[in-house]
C-alpha cells in the first residue's frame, strides 16, 4: 500500500493554490453518490484525507478521538468542502478499524500525473480483503485473515416455487462453493446457509421483490448487503468462461469438464459465480490464477440452525461480554494455531449429521485422551511452533514473501515428519485414515521443494535469527561477497592510517560508517575541524549536528568500488531469493492442504484438552443414526459451572418426557451440539439420535421485539410441517409467554406440542409459561 512518490506529488489540502483545490473540489463532487456505508479516502502519499461531514467525524472520532481537528476549505465563495487530514502512520490502524470491527466499504482514490485527475487505486469491503491484505495482515500482527466469505445470490419464480443460485466465495482456501435449490416463503433453507457458511457479505443484484424479503433477512442476520447491478456484469458467456477456465486449477481436460458440468446443470449458480468474479475482481488478480476449485457443496451433511438456535444457544461469544467464556467456542477452543482457530470456528456451525465422520472424530479424542503423552507433546511441543501456513501461503501467491516466510514453510516441513511419526505411534485406524494419510501426502508433495531449499538457505544464520541466502553453491556471488569483504577490510585499514595521520589519542574519535546518501565515510567531531583543513588530503562531505562527514582519496577510491560490487551482489541475491519465492510459490496448492490437515489436528487435539481438563465430567457420546427415537442424557453437568466456578451445580438426569426449565433445556440443546461437532460431552450417560436441525424459538422477549407470541410460534410450526426436514430437534422456550389471557398460555402451547408429537413425531422440549 506503500506508494512511490513521484517527482510532482500533490500538495495537500491546506496546501493547495486555489486552481488546484477547485479542480479537486470539482472531482470530489462529479463522484456518484456513496451509500453511508462506504469511506472514501484520497491519498497524498504524504498523508491522507478524508471528505464529507459524515466522514470525517466518523474518522476523527477514530483518529483523535474527537472533532477538534476537522477543517474547511472554500474554494471560492460560492462552495466549500469540508475535510480531514491523516497521518500516513494512522492509516493502516483506521483501515483495520473500518473493515474488520466496523463492516465499513473502503475506497483509496490516488492523483494521476501531475495531479491532474484522480483513479481509485484500492477498494476493500468486510469479505474482499484482497488490495489490503499487506496493511491488515502481517507475520507479526495478532490480527490474522479470518473466515471472510462473500454469497452471491439470484433467484428466480418458476411454478411458484422459488429457486435459488447461490455461490460462496472462500477467498482464504481459494473455493467456489455452488448449490441451486428450492426454498420455502420464510427462505428456510438461505437461513440455514447464513448460519452454516457465515458470510460477511452478500451480493444482490436488486433489492425489490424477492430480493427486498432476502434484504431484509440479511439485515437481521447482521450481513452486510452490496446490490451490484446486472448491468455491471458483462454478458459476454466466452468472457465469463475464459475469466473461469483461468481462475481454476487443474489440467485443461479437468477444467473444461468442470465448467461444462455446472453450467449445465446449475446455470443460475453460473451467474451468481459471474457476479462475484466481476465484483472481487479475481479475473485480474494474478495471485488468484489457477488457484480455485470449484466444488458443489451439499448442506445435507450438516445439521441445519436456524439463526435464533444459533444465538441462543451461545455459540459465540457476544461482543459487548468481557468473559473469556461466554460460549460454546469459548470452551472447545483450546487451538494453539491461526488455522486451528478459524477451523474451530467452522466446526461449531457446522455439526454434523454423518455417523462415519462422527465417529472418527470421537475415535480420534478418545485416543488422544488415552496417549495422555503424545497428546502433550502434539499439542505443547509441536502445534505451538506452527506458523499461520494461509497467510504465508496468501503472501507467496502475490510473490510478497521473503527468505523469513521462506524459512518458516521449510521449519514446517522439518517438523513434518516428526508430527507423522508421533500419530503413528498411536495405531488407529482414525487417526491413520484422518490425520496421518493427509499428512503424508502433503509430506511427499512437498519433498522436492524441501531437498531444493536445503542448500539455498543459510541454517547457521538462521539460528542466529538471520534470514539469508547460503551463498556456497554460487561462485559469482560468493566471489562478490569475498571480494567486498577485502574491499571492508582495506577501508579499516584507512581508517587506521587516517587516526595516525591525525595523531588522535582517543580511537574512538574517528568512526567509519556507512552512510546511505554518501557511502562509507569517516565521522570526527566539530573540535577536530581546524586539523582536517590543515590536510589537503581530506576532503569535507558534510557537517551534520556537531560531526564532520569527510574522506581521503584511497577511501574514496575503496567506497567507489564498494559500491558498484555492492550493487552487483544486490542484483545477484535478489535474483537467486526471487526465484526461491516462485519455487515455493509454485506449490501453494500444497500447502493449503497442509493449512488444512494441521487445522484439524489443532481441532482435534483441542476436544481431547477440553475433555482431559476435567476426565470425571467428559465422556464419549453414543451417536445413533436418524430415527432410532432415542436421546437420554444422565447426570448433566453444564458448561456454565465451568464459567462461573464459584458455583456449585446439582447434576440432574433428563429425559425428553420431562418439563425442563430454561437452564435445564440449554444444557440439553448444547451438548446435542457438542455431541454432533465431534466433542466429548460433560455427562455420565449420553445416546442421541441424529438430528437433521435444531429449530429454537425463544418466547420470552417477544414483547421487546414487539412480536406476537401466538403468530411467531404457528410460524415455527408450520415452517416445520412445511420442510422436508423429518428428524428436527424443535425448542420453545417460555411458550405462549405475554398472552392475556387465562388459559391462552396453555392452550397454545398444548395445541402446538400435540401437533408436533402426533403429526410430526418430533423431538421436542417446551417450557411453559402460563399466565
Amino acid at each position: 500500500m506503500d506508494a512511490i512518490m513521484p517527482y510532482n506529488q500533490p500538495p495537500h489540502l491546506n496546501k493547495m493554490d486555489d486552481e488546484q483545490r477547485h479542480r479537486f473540489v470539482q472531482f470530489y463532487r462529479s463522484l456518484d453518490e456513496k451509500p453511508s456505508s462506504t469511506v472514501r479516502f484520497f491519498n497524498h502519499f504524504t498523508a491522507y484525507t478524508v471528505l464529507g461531514k459524515d466522514d470525517i467525524h466518523l474518522i476523527s472520532r477514530m483518529v483523535y478521538q474527537s472533532c477538534a481537528q476537522l477543517s474547511e476549505k472554500q474554494p471560492n465563495v460560492f462552495e466549500s468542502i469540508p475535510y480531514l487530514t491523516i497521518p500516513k502512520h494512522k492509516f493502516k490502524p483506521v483501515i483495520r478499524q473500518l473493515l474488520l470491527n466496523s463492516n465499513y466499504r473502503v475506497e483509496v482514490y490516488s492523483p494521476r500525473f501531475l495531479y491532474s485527475g484522480w483513479n481509485i487505486e484500492y477498494y476493500g469491503s468486510p469479505s474482499n480483503l484482497l488490495q489490503f491484505e499487506d496493511v491488515l495482515f502481517t507475520t507479526t500482527s495478532s490480527k490474522k485473515p479470518e473466515n471472510y466469505k462473500t454469497l452471491s445470490l439470484q433467484i428466480c419464480m418458476r411454478n411458484n416455487q422459488r429457486r435459488l443460485g447461490v455461490t460462496i466465495v472462500d477467498q482464504n482456501d481459494c473455493m467456489f462453493h455452488i448449490m441451486e435449490f428450492e426454498d420455502d416463503e420464510n427462505y428456510t433453507e438461505l437461513k440455514a446457509v447464513f448460519v452454516i457458511l457465515a458470510p460477511m457479505e452478500c451480493l444482490l443484484p436488486s433489492t425489490e421483490g424477492e430480493y427486498g424479503c432476502v434484504n431484509n433477512l440479511l439485515e437481521q442476520h447482521g450481513i452486510m448487503v452490496t446490490v451490484f447491478p446486472k448491468f455491471l456484469i458483462p454478458n459476454d458467456i466466452e468472457d465469463f468462461l475464459q475469466d473461469l477456465n483461468q481462475l481454476l486449477r487443474g489440467s485443461k481436460n479437468q477444467k473444461r469438464i468442470t465448467i461444462n458440468h455446472f453450467a449445465w446443470r446449475l446455470p443460475m449458480t453460473m451467474e451468481a459465480l459471474k457476479m462475484a468474479i466481476e465484483y472481487l475482481r479475481l479475473a485480474t488478480d494474478t495471485g488468484s490464477l489457477e488457484q480455485y476449485l470449484m466444488k458443489e457443496l451439499d448442506l445435507k451433511g450438516y445439521l441445519h440452525l436456524d439463526f435464533d438456535a444459533a444465538k441462543n444457544l451461545n455459540i459465540f461469544p457476544k461482543s459487548h461480554l468481557t468473559s473469556t467464556s461466554s460460549s460454546i467456542l469459548d470452551i472447545l477452543d483450546h487451538c494453539v494455531t491461526a488455522q486451528g482457530h478459524r477451523l474451530m470456528s467452522q466446526w461449531v456451525r457446522q455439526p454434523l449429521n454423518c455417523g462415519e465422520t462422527l465417529n472418527y472424530r470421537h475415535d480420534i479424542v478418545e485416543c488422544f485422551l488415552n496417549s495422555p503423552k503424545i497428546l502433550h507433546l502434539l499439542h505443547e511441543g509441536h502445534l505451538k511452533r506452527i506458523p499461520d501456513i494461509l497467510l504465508l501461503t496468501k503472501k507467496l501467491r502475490r510473490l510478497k514473501a521473503d527468505m523469513q516466510d521462506i524459512y518458516c514453510l521449510y521449519k514446517v516441513m522439518m517438523r513434518l515428519p516428526k508430527i507423522i511419526t508421533l500419530l503413528g505411534s498411536l495405531e488407529n485406524l482414525a487417526v491413520t485414515k484422518v490425520l496421518c494419510e493427509p499428512l503424508q501426502n502433503c509430506l511427499e508433495q512437498l519433498l522436492f521443494p524441501q531437498l531444493c531449499l536445503e542448500p539455498i538457505l543459510d541454517l547457521e544464520a538462521f539460528e542466529r535469527g538471520k534470514f539469508l541466502v547460503n551463498l556456497s553453491p554460487d561462485r559469482v556471488l560468493l566471489n562478490l561477497s569475498r571480494r567486498l569483504s577485502y574491499l571492508l577490510e582495506k577501508m579499516q585499514k584507512s581508517q587506521e592510517q587516517t587516526l595516525q595521520e591525525l595523531n588522535l589519542e582517543n580511537i574512538t574519535a574517528l568512526k567509519l560508517v556507512n552512510v546511505a546518501y554518501l557511502g562509507y565515510t569517516l565521522i570526527i567531531s566539530e573540535k577536530y575541524e581546524r586539523v582536517l583543513y590543515q590536510n589537503e588530503n581530506y576532503k569535507v562531505l558534510d557537517i551534520y549536528r556537531g560531526k564532520i562527514f569527510f574522506t581521503t582519496p584511497m577511501l574514496s577510491l575503496l567506497n567507489e568500488e564498494f559500491s558498484t560490487l555492492s550493487k552487483q551482489y544486490e542484483q545477484e541475491y535478489n535474483k537467486i531469493v526471487n526465484e526461491t519465492i516462485i519455487l515455493a510459490a509454485f506449490y501453494t496448492p500444497s500447502l493449503i492442504n497442509l493449512n488444512h490437515a494441521i487445522a484439524e489436528l489443532d481441532c482435534l487435539l483441542s476436544y481431547a484438552k477440553v475433555a482431559e481438563a476435567e476426565p470425571k465430567k467428559y465422556i464419549r457420546p453414543l451417536i445413533l443414526k436418524e430415527g432410532s427415537g432415542q436421546c437420554i442424557l444422565e447426570d448433566i453437568e453444564p458448561l456454565w459451572q465451568e464459567m462461573q466456578h464459584h458455583i456449585t451445580f446439582i447434576a440432574y438426569n433428563v429425559d425428553f418426557q420431562w418439563d425442563l426449565k430454561s437452564t435445564h433445556m440449554q444444557a440439553v440443546y448444547t451438548i446435542v451440539l457438542m455431541a454432533l461437532v465431534g466433542s466429548f460431552v460433560p455427562c455420565k450417560e449420553a445416546t442421541i439420535s441424529m438430528f437433521n436441525s435444531i429449530a429454537n424459538r425463544p418466547c420470552a422477549d417477544d414483547h421487546l421485539k414487539v412480536l406476537s407470541t401466538f403468530t411467531e410460534e404457528l410460524k415455527v410450526t408450520s415452517g416445520l410441517k412445511n420442510s422436508d426436514d423429518d428428524k428436527p430437534l424443535v425448542i420453545i422456550n417460555e411458550a405462549g409467554a405475554k398472552t392475556p389471557y387465562i388459559y391462552g398460555g396453555c392452550e397454545t402451547p398444548w395445541s402446538i406440542a400435540e401437533n408436533l408429537a402426533k403429526e410430526g413425531k418430533y423431538f421436542a422440549i417446551f417450557a411453559i409459561n402460563s399466565n
